[in-house]
């Protein structure tokens, strides 16, 4: 990253709450130069929950069709699954504290372990077709990578 024309490694991140916002601040080591603050004021402005939302939408509507719907067990268990991603990042957030978040965000990569393990199964049963289950992990995979990021943040910050 440059910063005045210079270029610059991140020496350390913070976590701070003013008024109900929470910041990520880098700091930089040239001149202890501060920038690049994400502000997510909500839950809902995370990318991870954005995308954990749209996974669960898709999730609902590709469980509730055919010999899918008529599995109550299996359906019910993935759409409780597909939920928690979501509930556990907004639950964690709303916490305010780093190693709660942390501990949250944890709970709902571990979500999706059982989502994606639910879709094998649902793909087997041939309850979903081999393009249906490739769209919901492409889908899913992207919010392991959105919320792997936050816990390799937050574990980071908790080490240091």
């Amino acid at each position: 990253m440059k910063v005045q024309g210079t270029k610059c490694k991140v020496q350390s991140t913070k976590f701070v709450i003013e008024e109900n916002k929470i910041f990520f601040i880098l700091i930089f080591n040239k001149y202890n130069f501060m920038e690049g603050r994400m502000s997510f004021s909500k839950f809902e402005d995370i990318k991870a929950w954005q995308k954990a939302r749209e996974l669960n939408k898709s999730i609902y509507l590709h469980s509730s069709d055919g010999n899918f719907k008529k599995d109550y067990s299996l359906k019910d268990q993935l759409q409780r699954a597909s939920v928690s991603v979501m509930l556990n990042i907004a639950e964690g957030f709303d916490s305010g504290i780093n190693q709660s978040f942390l501990n949250f965000l944890r709970y709902s990569f571990r979500s999706t372990s059982e989502v994606k393990s639910i879709i094998y199964i649902a793909l087997d049963l041939n309850y979903i077709s081999e393009e249906q289950f490739n769209f919901l992990l492409k889908e899913l995979e992207s919010v392991r990578n959105l919320i792997y990021g936050l816990i390799r943040y937050f574990k980071d910050k908790s080490t240091k």
